[in-house]
């Protein structure tokens, strides 16, 4: 039984590795990293920092899109009728997806080295807020998997929370508390505002997003299965 999250996370590798296009997907932010590194004395610092923290923010999204796919297939083909042993699964894929997502971050934001000068403090307070909003995107994407439209619906949804990342790096500072709900957002202010208090305040704000928004959609999702 102590086995089982561990036997759980190996099986939904074997999966992925299974599936092309979820592999490619595992694969496309790390290739990309190795690119963008290659290229980088071609590149002017701000826009590679524009480039490198996008390509950062996007890894908790395709994870967790990845892990959820891995869930619904399962659910899919699963023919036995227990709404606990789902349950069970869907929250040892929300640990599976920030973890995963914890490990892929730290090692690209280290390669890339997004923002120079900051220490390795900073790096891991930036690679825990992002892998908690991974997730909140496989709850999501699960949440919005029953039709074509929605799916659709996420597609934008997700495409937002990713576009406020340049959009408001380039925005230079928050001016609207009201009108960026992307966690990412504030994510990547967290890790970039060099005031500690200001810094902390938006870190806060990217986890009530990411956990308020996960909390909700897991006991949606929970009370459906049981």
């Amino acid at each position: 039984m102590t086995n089982r999250p561990f036997i759980l996370f190996i099986s939904d590798l074997r999966q992925i590795a299974r599936v092309s296009y979820l592999l490619f997907a595992v694969l496309l932010p790390l290739l990309l990293t190795i690119v963008l590194i290659l290229i980088s004395p071609l590149i002017p610092e701000r826009y590679y920092t524009l480039t490198a923290l996008t390509l950062i923010s996007a890894i908790p999204i395709v994870l967790g899109l990845v892990f959820s796919r891995v869930h619904l297939k399962e659910s899919v083909s699963d023919t036995s009728d227990n709404p606990g042993d789902s349950n069970y699964k869907m929250r040892v894929r929300i640990v599976i997806s920030a973890t995963t997502s914890f490990a892929v971050l730290s090692a690209v934001i280290f390669f890339t080295d997004a923002i120079p000068g900051e220490g390795w403090i900073r790096s891991i307070y930036a690679a825990v807020l992002y892998s908690l909003t991974a997730p909140f995107v496989f709850l999501i994407s699960i949440f919005f998997s029953k039709d074509t439209l929605r799916r659709w619906i996420l597609s934008f949804v997700l495409a937002i929370f990713l576009i406020t990342v340049p959009v408001g790096l380039l925005l230079y500072h928050p001016w609207n508390y009201f009108a960026f709900f992307s966690p990412f957002y504030w994510a990547v202010w967290a890790w970039l505002i060099a005031t500690p208090s200001e810094s902390l305040m938006y870190g806060i704000i990217s986890l009530a997003i990411s956990v308020a928004g996960s909390f909700l959609l897991y006991r949606y999702l929970g009370r459906r299965l049981s």
